[in-house]
């Protein structure tokens, strides 16, 4: 499996291809990113990439190893976990043409 890009890489791509400085380009992720949270429970669709909503998840339970009593695990609470969503006529199953 081919390695992920960092961040780092993407901003530095991303300067190169706009012709704008590295630092210019991070700051765009970080706004980006941002903006995705604060707005995922509307839907937030970047075109061409994907959609980010929010999707409500049951708390999970774990098992005390000292006594084997069940309980809620600590962290794993539940509630609203943002969640990304192919966007349309993609398939994620399917390799990306470079």
């Amino acid at each position: 499996m081919a390695k992920s890009m960092t961040k780092s890489q993407i901003a530095d791509h991303l300067a190169g291809k706009a012709g704008i400085t590295k630092k210019t380009a991070v700051q765009i992720l970080d706004d980006l990113s941002a903006l995705a949270y604060r707005e995922a429970k509307n839907d937030f669709v970047v075109p061409g990439i994907g959609k980010l909503v929010l999707a409500n998840r049951k708390a999970r339970m774990g098992r005390n190893p000292a006594n084997r009593r069940a309980d809620q695990d600590p962290g794993q609470e539940g509630g609203e976990v943002p969640r990304r969503e192919d966007g349309e006529g993609r398939d994620s199953r399917k390799e990306v043409s470079r």
